[in-house]
């Protein structure tokens, strides 16, 4: 009795601490882009419409305050980042604008800015911009997931970052998948797999737990290929699957790939190619 009362009541704690499921989460940042000048004592000033502000809540969360300034550099060599000084109504603008997307209900919001300036914007030197060198990438770009059939899912950067860190801190699992001697040729030389377009839990590249298993789950026969998969944070399902799964449902859920119990041994499924650590011929 003393035990179910201790599990009652560290229940009760740990409640507010937990995720919410069902109810669309609201961002705890954002980034807006503005138009901006740049003043650098060593080189001069320069105009730019690619101008970044990161703005939280504030802690009445009556309305929002300055979280960093995304600076940018005048020179490739300069040791010197620059912050933006923007205008009085500029401002206003990104704080009205950064205020009601942190404040409204969406669920996973995307890397905010307004759709604004694109036509008659100055180029934009990435080489130059501590957000561009930061994600390799154009900033003012969403960054993408790039699936295992070359196909990029664009996600917001807090789902971005969340599987990165599980993709960091998962471990490597041994698997195995069975194909035709010429698909297997072509996997071990290009090191990479053709994602399927359906199954049990959608389209996804397929593992059994053991070599063995693969001989009565496999569709093409011939080639046992040995594989290296981090599977992230796994998503269980019944031996029935769910064929309507998705990438991008699954990010949504935190999940990186599917395990499905089924009677003839366990699967696998992952999704994307960062999962494919290594790939080579099963010896056994």
């Amino acid at each position: 009795q003393n035990r179910q009362s201790f599990c009652r009541e560290s229940l009760i704690f740990l409640l507010p601490f937990m995720p919410r499921r069902g109810r669309p989460r609201r961002p705890r940042q954002v980034h807006v882009r503005g138009s901006a000048e740049f003043d650098c004592p060593e080189y001069g000033s320069w105009r730019s419409n690619i101008a970044w502000i990161v703005f939280r809540l504030a802690p009445d969360r009556r309305w929002v305050e300055v979280d960093k300034y995304i600076f940018q550099y005048s020179r490739k060599d300069s040791a010197f980042p620059v912050a933006p000084r923007f205008d009085d109504d500029e401002l206003e603008r990104m704080e009205r604008f950064a205020f009601k997307r942190l404040t409204e209900q969406k669920p996973d919001p995307p890397f905010l800015f307004e759709e604004r300036n694109e036509e008659d914007r100055p180029p934009h030197r990435q080489d130059l911009c501590e957000l561009c060198r930061m994600y390799r990438r154009p900033c003012w770009e969403r960054p993408f997931i790039t699936a295992i059939d070359g196909q990029e899912y664009h996600i917001d950067r807090l789902t971005m970052r969340e599987w990165k860190q599980r993709m960091k801190v998962s471990r490597i699992v041994t698997l195995y998948h069975q194909t035709d001697p010429d698909a297997a040729h072509k996997i071990l030389r290009t090191q990479s797999f053709k994602l399927g377009s359906k199954g049990l839990a959608g389209g996804g590249i397929y593992f059994a737990k053991h070599p063995e298993d693969t001989h009565h789950k496999a569709r093409r026969k011939g080639v046992i290929l040995e594989v290296e998969v981090k599977l992230g944070a796994i998503k269980m399902l019944g031996p029935h699957g769910d064929p309507s799964l998705t990438l991008e449902e699954l990010l949504e859920e935190g999940k990186d790939s599917v395990c499905i119990n089924r009677p003839g041994g366990t699967e696998y499924v992952v999704y994307t190619k960062d999962q494919i650590v290594s790939i080579k011929r099963y010896s056994g």
